[in-house]
């Protein structure tokens, strides 16, 4: 039996993150099978994390913001944004019922 993995939901944190990341390495253009090289990952890994799949560790994440040449700044910014977008859509509005006129 093969363990399916299961599609992330639209906005989810680490697809919003994968995209993220999807558009910064493009803009460098850089192929996921580069910055794997550089990371010391396949580039399923890389595939993966920008298809929100999964998250990159915490080295991999550093490393790849020095890769991409993001500032600490537009980083930091980026990830509350994304964490702000998720948690307002799938916490605070999670189970409300939409009101009927």
């Amino acid at each position: 039996m093969t363990k399916q993995i299961s599609k992330p939901e639209t906005g989810s944190y680490f697809l919003e993150l994968g995209m993220y990341l999807r558009k910064k390495r493009t803009e460098r253009d850089l192929t996921q099978v580069e910055v794997a090289k550089q990371l010391g990952y396949s580039s399923q890994f890389i595939a993966n994390w920008e298809r929100g799949v999964s998250s990159p560790p915490m080295p991999a994440l550093k490393k790849i913001v020095e890769i991409y040449k993001i500032s600490e700044k537009e980083f930091l910014s980026e990830m509350l944004q994304i964490q702000e977008s998720y948690y307002k859509r799938f916490i605070f509005n999670k189970g409300k019922k939409k009101k009927t006129v």
